[in-house]
């Protein structure tokens, strides 16, 4: 965490232990996790402005930790964290298994929530970036349907409905965009399956995307103070 700075993720502030407990000072996060504002909404489907902008934020936060090559590897709603005056603004935490990966590209050991796991990892199949890519899909599908892309009552159906059952389409009130995506996600080959660099690329992302960008940086630089503070934020979105 510590090694992370991105304005969608959580940031680590210090750690220390005290009796035998290791405590980490994070930022805080005024309204709670994406999982709760979703349980708020009591069936009433969201604006599609609002998933995008939300996903789209998701996504950059994303595509910053596969460029520093680490897997996030338990990406649900119960870890994107919201705030801001509106709870508009997308926080990933959670990077308590993250990995980092090595020349190989892929890792192999079985973690994550159930819901979340990728083909994959259900076959015990060495896996990389697109593993989250999976997870990311999942997230966006919960989103738009208020209901997670697979369950099941058992560990053993909810890996049969991974491996085999397709995704039911969501509502009509979306453009069909987000359901190409989720399609592209979703894709039980890994190979197949878009960075989230191609992502961000997609017809529907760009203009959000944009807007994130513009909009975050006049909130982190209301006025300018000096000639080296100007350079900080010209170059704050260069994350390589």
């Amino acid at each position: 965490m510590s090694l992370l700075n991105h304005p969608h993720i959580i940031k680590y502030y210090d750690s220390y232990a005290s009796e035998g407990l290791l405590t980490i000072v994070m930022e805080f996060a005024t309204k709670g996790t994406l999982h709760e504002y979703l349980q708020k909404q009591k069936g009433e489907l969201l604006p599609q402005e609002i998933i995008l902008n939300l996903f789209g934020q998701l996504c950059l936060a994303l595509q910053y930790i596969h460029n520093k090559r680490t897997l996030h590897r338990d990406i649900t709603t119960r870890n994107i964290l919201l705030t801001g005056c509106h709870g508009q603004i997308v926080k990933l935490t959670d990077f308590g298994i993250s990995k980092v990966l090595t020349s190989r590209n892929k890792t192999s050991s079985v973690v994550g929530t159930p819901c979340y796991l990728s083909p994959e990892l259900c076959e015990g199949k060495p896996y990389g970036t697109h593993s989250d890519v999976w997870a990311l899909g999942c997230v966006l599908y919960n989103m738009c349907t208020l209901r997670q892309a697979f369950q099941a009552q058992t560990l053993g159906g909810l890996v049969y409905k991974i491996m085999n059952d397709s995704i039911e389409p969501v509502s009509d009130k979306y453009d069909q965009g987000i359901m190409e995506m989720l399609q592209l996600m979703l894709d039980r080959d890994p190979l197949t399956r878009p960075s989230v660099s191609a992502l961000l690329s997609h017809r529907l992302l760009v203009p959000v995307v944009y807007n994130i960008i513009t909009s975050l940086g006049c909130l982190l630089k209301p006025q300018q103070k000096s000639l080296e503070e100007d350079n900080q934020a010209k170059f704050y979105w260069n994350f390589n």
